[in-house]
């Protein structure tokens, strides 16, 4: 019987080289699936997609930055919108107020003062003292002064025009150095302070016309105009009217106008 030898070296040998050649075939699969996992494309993509959601993110963030923006400019707008109608209703109440201390100046006049009665300087000094710390404290244009002057002696009649424009005399006579505030109420109620004006008087002695006559010219523009104390004629803009004591009045700047028709 014949026995067969094997060397256990030779074997080891083989097994640890199976080993070996095992180990390192799993280690290059790993390695491999961790390139594919990990491929520039891969990596790529995933930088993308977090860049794409901090663009989003910050989108969201400027929308939302923009929408403030957005409400705090209309709360402006409406708080800017809200102040401006406040000052214009303060403007408003402020010049009527202005208006109506002018007004209850002449109101004053007309009622208290009587040239040549007893007392009448005295009333006229302290008239005085008040129309000159109205004319002082006051703001009004002198085209505002004239227009109002010429609005509160609309709703007079011509009597009491020229009797206003006496007291008013009487009152002017005697301020000193009167500044142009109070010439502005002089100079619309038109008082016969010149010689000049009452040569212009004595030609108009009797004042032809009506108080109150509403006329047209040849553009078919209309208007009413008021008779003041020197027997001229005014509108409510403050244009003046020469009237020729017939059928016709001329403006300041040439322009005929005849008395409207009856309707």
């Amino acid at each position: 019987m014949g026995l067969t030898f094997c060397s256990c070296e030779e074997s080891n040998m083989v097994v640890t080289e199976s080993l070996s050649s095992k180990t390192e075939v799993d280690m290059e699969t790993m390695e491999e699936s961790q390139e594919e996992t990990e491929s520039p494309a891969t990596l790529e993509a995933d930088r993308s997609e977090d860049a794409s959601n901090v663009s989003r993110t910050e989108a969201l963030e400027i929308s939302s930055g923009e929408n403030k923006e957005m409400q705090n400019h209309e709360t402006s707008d409406t708080q800017s919108a809200t102040m401006t109608a406040g000052i214009n209703e303060k403007s408003q109440q402020d010049m009527r107020a202005r208006s109506q201390a002018l007004i209850d100046l002449l109101n004053t006049i007309n009622t208290e003062v009587a040239p040549g009665a007893e007392g009448s300087s005295a009333v006229a000094d302290r008239i005085i003292g008040n129309l000159k710390t109205w004319a002082s404290d006051t703001d009004m244009s002198e085209d505002a002064i004239r227009e109002t002057v010429v609005s509160w002696l609309s709703d007079q009649g011509n009597d009491a025009q020229l009797g206003f424009a006496g007291k008013l005399k009487a009152v002017y006579e005697r301020i000193e150095a009167p500044n142009e505030t109070i010439k502005a109420i002089v100079d619309a109620v038109q008082l016969p302070l010149e010689a000049d004006n009452e040569s212009v008087i004595s030609e108009n002695e009797e004042y032809p016309g009506e108080d109150v006559v509403k006329v047209v010219n040849s553009k078919g523009e209309s208007a009413t105009l008021y008779k003041l104390a020197d027997g001229r004629y005014m509108d409510r803009i403050n244009r003046v009217f020469i009237y020729d004591g017939a059928d016709t009045w001329t403006d300041t700047d040439e322009i005929i106008w005849s008395r409207a028709a009856a309707q």
